[in-house]
């Protein structure tokens, strides 16, 4: 198999988009064609993925035209004769499985992305076309179990193939200020951020904070710094496929966030040797290992958040032998070629 077809939600600059920016990078350097073909009419990074030579096909999906794109999209997979149909985001993975009532010779692959789509209605769904997909994944062991829990996923028929991760090794030599990375939503955590870094200001005048994101509480995050009187300490910019010249000149990373999935950028940051800031979380530790050290483990508190800050303002120096070490671990545990090597081997499992 010298082809692979991937079905994905939307191309917005999120986590699972980067993501499989990265494998489609991977596979096209190692010999694959690689076909993309997007839900939604949603095209930050496609201009990305087209530079890399991967064929683009935008299917449109509105409320309107499901059956049509539904159609569509089976004709793609007949047309170009799809063996095997990728399927990454919740939506895309539905659709994946919907299309393979129609094309029964297809095998599905359905990888989802976030650890709370496995409740509720979503989960319901998950469980009830579960026999629709050949195999599932998820991007980590903490977020695989909880929808093995909910029943959303099946354990002989599911595993978990971690993130990879991106590596960029130029970084400026006068580094600086704070860094978040993230969708603007409540479980991302960044009014509590916010909070903390006011009282942060409070003691260091002068520390910056810059947080890269968008989302639906990106108004009300701006409310917040405003009443804060936090304007110029802290500022909100659109996402960007440069995202790694700011790790590059920022001496410290904060993820405030109350849940991940896996932690893609808490991983890049420290990849990109920043001192990081991280919660009390169970995939942080599956990530990370338990060995990452409780002086930049916060729980998740304004108060805890706080402490934790001014702890990295003040023993900056102590930091540094640390991340370099946990840097290695990452890159080791997480990059490219390692990571789609597993993906290979199970399109081969699922392909026998």
């Amino acid at each position: 198999m010298n082809e692979l077809t991937y079905l994905i939600t939307g191309l917005k600059f999120g986590g699972a988009e980067k993501q499989l920016l990265l494998l489609a990078k991977e596979a096209i350097s190692t010999g694959y064609k690689v076909t993309v073909i997007v839900l939604l009419h949603e095209t930050d990074l496609e201009k990305e993925f087209r530079s890399i030579g991967a064929d683009v096909i935008n299917l449109g999906l509105n409320k309107i035209n499901f059956l049509i794109i539904l159609n569509r999209l089976r004709m793609i997979i007949k047309s170009k004769n799809v063996k095997l149909l990728h399927s990454h985001m919740f939506h895309a993975v539905m659709i994946a499985r919907l299309v393979k009532i129609f094309s029964r010779d297809l095998k599905v692959i359905s990888s989802a992305h976030c650890i709370d789509e496995g409740k509720g209605l979503r989960g319901k769904l998950y469980k009830i076309t579960q026999h629709l997909s050949d195999y599932d994944t998820h991007v980590s062991n903490t977020a695989l179990n909880e929808f093995l829990k909910s029943g959303a996923y099946v354990e002989n028929n599911s595993i978990a193939v971690e993130n990879a991760i991106e590596f960029k090794t130029a970084l400026n030599e006068d580094r600086k200020d704070f860094l978040s990375v993230g969708r603007l939503e409540y479980e991302k955590g960044f009014d509590v951020l916010i909070e903390a870094f006011k009282l942060v200001v409070n003691k260091y005048p002068e520390v910056k904070l810059t947080i890269i994101g968008q989302g639906s509480y990106k108004d009300e995050l701006i409310t917040l710094i405003q009443d804060l009187n936090l304007n110029k300490n802290i500022e909100i910019l659109n996402p960007t496929v440069d995202v790694f010249s700011f790790y590059s000149r920022s001496k410290y990373y904060i993820s405030s966030s109350r849940t991940e999935s896996f932690g893609m950028t808490i991983c890049e940051a420290i990849a990109m040797r920043c001192i990081t800031l991280v919660p009390e979380l169970p995939v942080i530790k599956e990530i990370l290992s338990s060995n990452y050290p409780v002086d930049y483990i916060h729980d998740g508190t304004v108060e805890s958040l706080t402490e934790k800050i001014i702890q990295c303002i003040e023993n900056y120096d102590d930091n540094e032998k640390f991340i370099g070490d946990i840097s290695d671990y990452v890159y080791n545990k997480f990059k490219v070629e390692k990571v789609f090597s597993t993906w290979v081997k199970l399109y081969a499992r699922v392909m026998k």
